[in-house]
């Protein structure tokens, strides 16, 4: 087995790209239309998600916080049900909130 804490000369490649990355459901906050906020309301997880970070609203600052890191990639999902809330039902407002986020 191989005790990391005994590595002395350790170091990463010059192209390791350091990053971050996070769920939309974990971090987005009031994604009512999600089978898992359904989930959650009827009480099948412990936990509910509510507004959670709000990232749906505050995510440029999410961006900034792994800027200033110095991160080169990050990861994170779209939560599909905020675009189609019902089924044949699209939203424009926020198909439009992600193409921003992702031109970030």
């Amino acid at each position: 087995m191989l005790d990391v804490f005994s590595i002395k000369d350790f170091t990463f490649l010059k192209d390791f790209f350091w990053g971050s990355g996070y769920a939309g459901h974990q971090v987005e906050g009031n994604n009512v239309h999600s089978h898992k906020w359904v989930m959650e309301t009827q009480g099948n997880w412990p936990e509910k998600s509510g507004l959670a970070c709000n990232s749906y609203e505050l995510y440029e600052k999410d961006f900034d916080i792994a800027q200033s890191l110095s991160h080169q990639a990050f990861r994170t999902s779209v939560e599909w049900s905020r675009i189609e809330p019902h089924e044949g039902e699209f939203c424009q407002e926020a198909a439009d909130h992600y193409v921003k986020m992702f031109a970030s």
